[in-house]
């Protein structure tokens, strides 16, 4: 993902992109306390079986699967929240393409810690152009997200989307020429206009249901690889754990650290 250079980059042109891109979502009665929504706790994972082998990447940390003929791709998680360091940023997505290909279709929430506050955001980028804000659902902390990419026609997608706890959900059909030579499931650092980001402190995200299709069949974790987030130095900043089943998590071990250099560059 790459990030604009500042929320109000975001913000420019989201009607536009909302009559492009969006469709309205239904909403039902929810939990509020003081007018919002109440966050749901979250789940958090340790660092105790870190998957074996994992390669090194400046941004990127997860499983992927490098395999011809993908034509989609699902997967449910539980937005983490963010608590800092100052202006960082953390996202966590699903994407086809994008491993040695210019073409990555993928989309997720955003995780951000900006001017002292955590915002959070779902998303949809389809590589080269940049990502587009999804206003229509109001993510918070803790919810639980469902999100699935699936090829329809040559170049047609359809992306759906549902927030479990905000009870909203969208699906959208987009045009898209991807290379189908990659699944990704990824806790990302984005980019910023090219230019290094600093990883969020996320604590871990659990990716649950992953599933995706292969020539024609469904598959989950079995071919999958997985990856680390490194630093400059070479220190690991989030692990990929053991998968269960159909089921991931990814640990944050950044805060550990000292003198954390900056992640960037896959």
């Amino acid at each position: 993902m790459r990030r604009p250079s500042s929320k109000k980059t975001i913000v420019c042109g989201i009607a536009l992109a909302a009559m492009l891109l969006l469709s309205a979502c239904q909403s039902i009665s929810l939990p509020f306390i003081n007018g919002q929504r109440t966050p749901m706790p979250l789940a958090v994972v340790e660092n105790t079986s870190p998957a074996r082998n994992a390669r090194a990447s400046r941004n990127w940390s997860g499983y992927e699967i490098v395999h011809a003929g993908i034509t989609a791709i699902s997967a449910t998680w539980q937005v983490p929240a963010v608590t800092g360091p100052p202006n960082s940023d953390s996202s966590t997505w699903i994407g086809v393409g994008g491993d040695r290909s210019p073409t990555l279709i993928q989309a997720g929430t955003d995780q951000l810690v900006q001017q002292g506050k955590s915002f959070y955001y779902a998303w949809i980028e389809m590589l080269p152009d940049p990502p587009i804000q999804i206003t229509s659902i109001q993510v918070l902390p803790g919810d639980t997200m469902t999100f699935s990419l699936t090829q329809t026609g040559t170049q047609t997608w359809t992306l759906s989307i549902i927030d479990h706890d905000a009870h909203q959900s969208l699906t959208k059909t987009l045009t898209y020429a991807s290379c189908g030579c990659s699944a990704e499931w990824i806790e990302e650092a984005p980019s910023v206009n090219h230019a290094e980001t600093i990883l969020a402190n996320f604590a871990s995200v659990t990716f649950t249901a992953c599933a995706t299709v292969i020539d024609n069949h469904t598959t989950s974790l079995n071919l999958a690889k997985p990856i680390r987030m490194t630093d400059t130095l070479g220190r690991t900043l989030a692990q990929p754990q053991i998968p269960q089943g159909a089921s991931f998590a990814i640990v944050d071990i950044s805060p550990q650290l000292t003198g954390r250099a900056r992640s960037f560059d896959r």
